[in-house]
C-alpha cells in the first residue's frame, strides 16, 4: 500500500529465524492494508500489530502480553474436543437436535469469528461452511484450519469437514449455489451493552482477550443489518436458523425463538422452519 496512506495496522517483519520471505510477508500486509514495520519502529498506539511467533500470526495491541490468536491446539479448546464430550456442548444440541440422518448436517456458520464454535460442530460431524467478513479475524481463522489440517493430529479429520470463505455471509447466502444448508448457525457481534459482564459471570483470560480485540476492531451491525441477516437466514435454511446471544440480551431483530438452550455464558435460541 501507499506508505503515506494511514494504515489499518502493521505487520512486523520476521527475524530471520522466522523463515519468512520478505515478499510473503509484504503481500500479506497489503491483502490487509498494513505497513511492514520493523519492531524497533514499532509506534505505540491502539492499531493491531501482526507477529509471527510459535510458527503461526498472533495479534497484539499494546504488548505482547495481549496477543490474540486462533489456535485449535489450545490445551483449553482441544480438550472439549473429545467426540463425547462434543455432544454435550450446547451449541451441538442447539444445531444438531434429535438428528438421526445418515447424512452429516450441512451446517453455514455465517458469522464465523475465532471459528470455535464452528470447530466444535465439525468435530461433532457436521460438514461446515464457515463465514467471516473482518479481513484481519478471517485471515487468523484459515491459517488455523490450515495448521489443523496440515498436521499429523487427530483432529486434521476435523478441519477436512470445513470449507472457509471470507467475505459477507449476506452476498454468501444471496449468491448460494447447490444444495442448501440444513442449519444456518449466527453468532453475531454482541454489543457492549448487551454483554454478559454486566450479570457478573466469570470469564478466562483468554475469552476476555478475544471479547475486547472483537469490541475494537470487529464491526457492530446496525438494527437494519441484524434484521437482514436474520431474513437472509430463514431464506437458505433448510431446517432451522440458530442464533447464539449473551445471557439476558434481546432476541436477534426481535424474532422471538420457538425455544431456546440457556447455559453459562451464553443462550441459544432456535427457529425451526
Amino acid at each position: 500500500m501507499n506508505e503515506r496512506q494511514v494504515p489499518k495496522g502493521y505487520v512486523l517483519l520476521a527475524n530471520e529465524k522466522d523463515n519468512l520471505s520478505f515478499d510473503s510477508v509484504s503481500s500479506l500486509a497489503q491483502r490487509l492494508h498494513f505497513h511492514t514495520i520493523n519492531e524497533e519502529n514499532l509506534p505505540i498506539d491502539s492499531l493491531p500489530k501482526l507477529i509471527f511467533e510459535n510458527n503461526q500470526w498472533r495479534v497484539f495491541t499494546d504488548d505482547r502480553k495481549a496477543t490474540v490468536g486462533v489456535d485449535f491446539f489450545l490445551p483449553s479448546f482441544y480438550s472439549r474436543l473429545s467426540r463425547q464430550g462434543s455432544e454435550k456442548e450446547n451449541v451441538v444440541r442447539a444445531v444438531k437436535g434429535r438428528n438421526k440422518a445418515e447424512l452429516p448436517l450441512s451446517v453455514l456458520d455465517a458469522t464465523a469469528g475465532f471459528g470455535h464454535d464452528g470447530f466444535l460442530l465439525a468435530n461433532a460431524g457436521c460438514q461446515l461452511t464457515m463465514v467471516e467478513k473482518n479481513p484481519l479475524l478471517a485471515f487468523l481463522l484459515a491459517q488455523a484450519i490450515h495448521r489443523v489440517a496440515n498436521s499429523d493430529d487427530i483432529i486434521a479429520e476435523v478441519a477436512s469437514r470445513i470449507i472457509f470463505h471470507e467475505g459477507d455471509s449476506v452476498d454468501v447466502m444471496k449468491n448460494w449455489q447447490g444444495r442448501r444448508p440444513d442449519v444456518v448457525y449466527l453468532d453475531p457481534m454482541y454489543r457492549v451493552t448487551e454483554q454478559e459482564p454486566r450479570r457478573g459471570l466469570k470469564k478466562t483470560a483468554a475469552v476476555k482477550k478475544n471479547m475486547a480485540f472483537l469490541q475494537q476492531f470487529a464491526a457492530h451491525n446496525s438494527v437494519a443489518e441484524d434484521q437482514l441477516l436474520f431474513k437472509s437466514a430463514i431464506e437458505m435454511a433448510g431446517s432451522k436458523v440458530v442464533i447464539k446471544r449473551a445471557p439476558g440480551a434481546e432476541h436477534l431483530a426481535l424474532q422471538t425463538p420457538a425455544s431456546s438452550i440457556e447455559g453459562k455464558s451464553a443462550r441459544f435460541d432456535i427457529y425451526p422452519l
